[in-house]
């Protein structure tokens, strides 16, 4: 990394003196920290790339999980096609291009639906959320009103 002998301290459990080498300072089994005085880099730093990394594996764990998932379902949708031209192949063992167009149209719209109603229960699970939002803030809210009116009630029978 390039640091000055001067900016380096080891240690023990207590400084090692600058004329001690490491060998003189410890044997083999004993583990020794060091010090480096005027260095860019800091523990902070170390720990912020190490989340850094373990994020990053977080992610291609994920990445592969979802193309793992894709492959399964471009396997799905290879064999459905395969079943349909195995199934619209006549006795001359000729493939009906308007069985199979039709069956192929058929998926295509009940994908489409399905995607559609995912969709729209997306949006509702979201709805539902923020409906949920605003009563619990409403709820709060009628909360204090209603303990500032018995603060008040409270007060007006005491002083009056």
């Amino acid at each position: 990394m390039g640091f000055k002998k001067d900016d380096i301290e080891l240690f023990r459990l207590v400084p090692i003196a600058a004329e001690e080498t490491i060998s003189e300072a410890d044997s083999a089994e004993t583990e020794i920290a060091a010090r480096i005085h005027n260095a860019s880099i800091s523990v902070g730093e170390v720990e912020k790339i190490i989340q850094q990394r373990d994020k990053s594996k977080e992610q291609l764990q994920k990445t592969n999980e979802a193309l793992k998932t894709y492959l399964k379902e471009l396997q799905k949708m290879r064999k459905y096609f395969m079943d349909i031209v195995n199934e619209s192949t006549n006795e001359e063992g000729k493939t009906s291009e308007k069985t199979m167009a039709a069956r192929a149209m058929r998926y295509k719209k009940l994908e489409d639906d399905n995607n559609r109603l995912r969709t729209l229960l997306k949006t509702q699970l979201e709805n539902s959320e923020n409906l949920r939002l605003e009563t619990q803030h409403t709820v709060e809210t009628l909360r204090e009103e209603f303990n500032v009116l018995v603060k008040v009630r409270y007060f007006m029978q005491t002083h009056i």
